[in-house]
């Protein structure tokens, strides 16, 4: 709404030649302000209370109220005004009630009782020409063929008015006898030609009208601070359309154009994906930090770093295709997986046709892992980031360069007892594992892994991550004597070591020897492993291994990351083979190492013969140990626990060469 529409919207209603429109205040005090320009009539709506009612006062040049009556429905009489009501005519639809005072037509008048300085009386039939109280309805535009209806009102007022010739207020304290005053402007002498009159008009503005769709201020008020002039920010639609940049109390034209903005303002996000949808066709890990600089450059603008993220989103999303729309084609996928790959393991659980679980065991991984890899399989899972969530499972082997060997994996909804089974089960029967007595297993006590395994794989070894065990004793019972012999138990390999390494713990702390008890030895200690496995390990470092090398790909969608696992797994298995080819020795390179080392430690070693394959391996001046060559073993148990020579071994056999 602006100044013009206004001030026509009050020349429609007869008024002709307006000087000044003041708007009061909707306070307790009676206070008014001009409308100068189109500002203050935003203002004036924005401060409409919730009654939608706004008073004008209006100051002409002449007194005399012009219009221009119809004949046909306004007799024109000098006679004092007949009372109509407007249902009589039921096509009738009043724009606003006006009375007539003589030939002029007048509006409603409701104006509130009070004298001129004069003491002349305001609001009466004879005198109060075009003094009165103006009703408009702006619902409808004003049709000139209506019939206006005349009506008298009481002249009712409570408050004092006092006009100058730039201000209008209202000093409610005065001292006339008269409860309130209205005062006239002083004009010169020669201006006395000029009668001032004050018009009220009270504007009806309903929800469903053409200004219905102006913007209320969120901090309009009835207190006297509300009379204050807020300047809010215009919105351009012309100029700021193409690229809008909203701040709160922007003022906009109307609806349209704010939801118009609003759109355009979420479509930058799509424009930024489109832009620089080159960078993430050839690099899908493209960071966030070189992205902010690449549209900082290229629009020398700050751009806030959660619409970065939105936009890389909707760009990976349009290369990869959305989440949903993957998961109606897990079936192709894993038809083309077993085509490509014969042998191949899939199987995809739905529940109700919605997908639950998927799992995945390639041809090549069985193979490799029965032909050389040792017989242990570590167990562990992780969470997916991808729109469904859920938990990644992975199985993964030793191969013989003490290298992780990755052999199975699954998609799960949680991991809990009922996933564990399904998952195993499957494990087992991929890797033909009907004898679990020559298994061995590593997890970190993962919830329901234990009693799956204990159901399907009852004489299978199970052994904890001593890590996870650790951090477990250590929310309870921390200090640094009681982490080294800790430690010391689980590095142990025979049962004297263990028990010095327990007596010394509980020398230190009573309750952590009695919750270090409670836990079988047999699952973190060296000293009661098995020697069927051929591995000594304490820690799950190869499944942390595995997750850390997909971590990127179970962000993506269900196929995008089920491929990136398969191609990780193929150019892994792809890379060791062409490093085995390059190998000219007879052990794999790690396990020389290891060997050459030991080789070192047993200079300090004294061997004497025993009889047969036996000897006698003296450590020290108090530690001897027994070694027994047919048996490929010692009584430390190193060599049994991994199948390489232990340093005592390694010097009986350099005595005997």
């Amino acid at each position: 709404m602006s100044l013009f529409e206004v001030i026509h919207m009050i020349e429609s209603l007869g008024i002709k030649r307006v000087v000044k429109v003041f708007r009061a205040i909707p306070n307790g005090v009676f206070k008014v302000l001009p409308l100068t320009d189109d500002n203050d009539v935003l203002n004036m709506v924005a401060e409409l209370p919730r009654n939608r009612n706004v008073h004008l006062y209006l100051v002409e040049q002449d007194h005399e109220f012009v219009s221009e009556p119809n004949d046909e429905h306004e007799p024109q009489t000098n006679d004092e005004p007949q009372l109509i009501d407007s249902d009589s005519d039921p096509n009738y639809e009043p724009v606003g009630k006006v009375t007539e005072s003589g030939s002029e037509p007048n509006v409603e008048t409701n104006v509130e009782s009070g004298t001129y300085p004069n003491n002349e009386p305001v609001g009466s039939d004879a005198e109060s020409g075009s003094e009165s109280n103006v009703e408009t309805n702006v619902e409808s535009e004003t049709d000139p063929n209506d019939e206006t209806v005349g009506s008298d009102t009481e002249s009712e007022t409570k408050c004092a008015s006092s006009f100058e010739e730039d201000d209008f207020s209202v000093d409610g304290e005065d001292d006339s006898e008269t409860e309130s005053a209205v005062h006239t402007p002083q004009f010169t002498e020669h201006s006395t030609q000029f009668e001032t009159h004050f018009e009220e008009a009270r504007v009806v503005i309903d929800n469903e009208t053409e200004y219905s769709d102006s913007l209320h201020s969120v901090d309009e008020s009835d207190s006297e601070h509300s009379c204050r002039k807020k300047r809010f920010q215009e919105f351009n639609t012309q100029i700021d359309m193409v690229h809008p940049m909203l701040k709160v109390g922007m003022i906009f034209a109307n609806r349209e154009v704010l939801k118009k903005a609003v759109i355009n303002y979420g479509l930058q996000n799509r424009n930024i994906a489109e832009k620089y949808l080159h960078f993430f066709v050839s690099d899908k890990s493209f960071s966030i930090h070189s992205l902010h600089e690449a549209v900082k450059k290229d629009f020398i603008c700050p751009v806030h770093q959660s619409k970065l993220y939105r936009g890389r989103d909707i760009a990976i999303g349009i290369i990869e295709g959305k989440h949903k729309d993957q998961y109606s084609r897990i079936y192709d996928y894993l038809g083309e997986l077993r085509l490509s790959n014969p042998g191949t393991t899939t199987l995809c659980k739905l529940d109700e046709r919605v997908f639950e679980r998927l799992y995945i065991c390639m041809q090549a991984c069985k193979d490799g892992f029965k032909a050389g890899c040792r017989p242990i399989i570590c167990l562990d899972g992780c969470h997916l980031k991808g729109y469904r969530g859920g938990h990644l499972l992975t199985a993964v082997g030793i191969d013989a360069n003490d290298c992780i060997y990755p052999i199975a994996f699954a998609a799960v909804e949680s991991e809990c007892y009922s996933s564990w089974c399904w998952f195993v089960q499957l494990l087992g029967e991929d890797l033909d594992l009907n004898n679990s007595y020559h298994i061995s297993f590593m997890s970190d006590r993962q919830k329901g892994l234990k009693e799956a395994l204990a159901e399907y794989f009852p004489y299978s070894e199970h052994m904890f991550c001593v890590r996870h065990l650790y951090n477990n004793f250590e929310g309870k019972h921390k200090g640094k004597a009681l982490k080294d012999s800790f430690w010391k138990a689980a590095t142990s390999t025979y049962m004297r070591e263990f028990q010095v390494a327990l007596a010394e713990m509980e020398s230190l702390s009573p309750k952590a020897f009695e919750w270090l008890k409670n836990v079988d030895p047999k699952f973190w200690s060296k000293s009661h492993f098995s020697t069927r496995s051929k591995c000594d390990m304490l820690l799950n470092n190869l499944c942390e291994s595995f997750n850390k090398c997909v971590l990127e790909a179970r962000s993506r969608p269900i196929i995008t990351m089920l491929e990136g696992i398969r191609t990780k797994i193929m150019q892994r298995i792809a890379k060791k083979k062409a490093e085995a080819d390059k190998w000219t020795g007879v052990l794999c390179p790690k396990i020389q190492k290891k060997l050459e080392a030991k080789t070192e430690m047993s200079n300090r070693c004294w061997p004497t013969h025993a009889g047969g394959n036996i000897y006698q391996v003296a450590c020290g001046a108090h530690n001897q140990y027994g070694v027994n060559l047919e048996a490929h073993a010692c009584s430390c148990r190193k060599w049994d626990l991994t199948g390489i020579p232990c340093p005592h071994a390694i010097s009986v056999i350099l005595m005997r060469e």
